[in-house]
């Protein structure tokens, strides 16, 4: 219902179940609100997972992306500053890919990888392919180690660096597959739908919330995750 952009509705109908909803359930209604922007009941679904949840930071997160996206900038930052004061852990972001028989992992605001300035260059030529694709940037809240200004097509999602590097190393039309410890933001599954239509490659990412099978433009979760 709420994935259907029906979100009073599904509202309405987690007030009259005859129990008490649980945190899977205002979590559900709460994706459903970032997926659609939907401020209002997103701040409704929040408050009852932070009564459930206090000590969540990705309650907090999902509310701080959904101010973000609809540019309230000042509210994003509240949440983000109130996660801090209440010393909240955040999960670190990272990306997996195995290429022969060996495991590459990409973590958030670690720089070292091996090959990293031709990843970082693969990214470059991808991101002006995009634009020239139609690619219409997002702009998420990043919570990584490194903080640093966001630029859209600086590879800083731990997924993107991980697919760059599939795309080099896996030559043909070999499937990417990955595995990233957190879901994937908006802007990183819009861009991964575009290259797989634009590399002509199948792209796979399990993000703990969810299995994305990208192929030909389009996702298998048909952009409700």
């Amino acid at each position: 219902m709420g994935g259907a952009g029906l979100l009073k509705e599904a509202l309405n109908f987690i007030n009259k179940m005859p129990y008490e909803p649980d945190a899977c359930v205002w979590g559900t209604l709460l994706r459903a609100c970032r997926m659609h922007s939907n401020i209002s009941i997103g701040e409704q679904a929040a408050k009852a997972l932070f009564a459930l949840e206090p000590n969540n930071a990705s309650n907090y997160i999902m509310l701080s992306n959904i101010y973000a996206m609809t540019g309230m900038w000042n509210s994003a930052r509240d949440v983000r500053e109130a996660i801090i004061a209440r010393g909240l852990a955040i999960e670190g972001e990272s990306s997996s890919i195995e290429i022969g028989l060996r495991l590459h992992e990409f973590r958030a605001g670690n720089n070292s990888y091996e090959n990293l300035d031709e990843i970082l260059e693969t990214w470059g030529r991808l991101a002006t392919e995009m634009e020239e694709g139609g690619y219409v940037p997002r702009d998420p809240i990043l919570w990584e180690e490194d903080e640093r200004e966001f630029d859209q097509f600086s590879c800083f999602h731990t997924e993107k660096l991980a697919i760059c590097l599939g795309l080099v190393a896996l030559k043909g039309s070999n499937c990417v597959r990955i595995v990233k410890s957190l879901r994937m933001c908006i802007d990183c599954h819009t861009c991964t739908k575009l290259l797989s239509r634009i590399k002509q490659r199948e792209v796979m990412v399990n993000d703990g919330s969810c299995y994305h099978h990208f192929k030909d433009g389009k996702c298998s979760c048909g952009d409700r995750w």
